[in-house]
């Protein structure tokens, strides 16, 4: 918002939250297209999600123990670093399908 608001043009990818949520970053975060973020390591699974689905794999963890990825735009790098490491890769993800069913 703040590089929006400092008068910046181009495309701009905003997302809101449609309920309260807690804060993951910082003020200072920025956000970079095409890099994801190890927000939790775990020893034998990792969970990648992004929006809302974040906020529901942090809350998995921490009944399983698995490792939590914001991936908002594909990281090749990390998703073959993920790959490479040999732990299970669950990948959350909400959408809503064209007759308006969440899937």
């Amino acid at each position: 918002m703040k590089w929006i608001m400092e008068g910046n043009r181009g495309l701009v990818y905003l997302r809101v939250m449609r309920t309260g949520s807690a804060v993951i970053y910082g003020g200072d975060y920025s956000f970079e297209f095409g890099k994801g973020h190890i927000l939790r390591q775990g020893a034998t699974a990792m969970i990648v999600s992004s929006g809302r689905g974040v906020h529901e794999a942090l809350a998995a963890a921490d009944l399983c123990g698995a490792g939590v990825v914001d991936m908002p735009s594909i990281d090749d790098q990390l998703l073959l670093e993920l790959y490479d490491s040999g732990k299970a890769l669950f990948f959350a993800s909400r959408t809503t399908d064209t007759s308006g069913r969440i899937s």
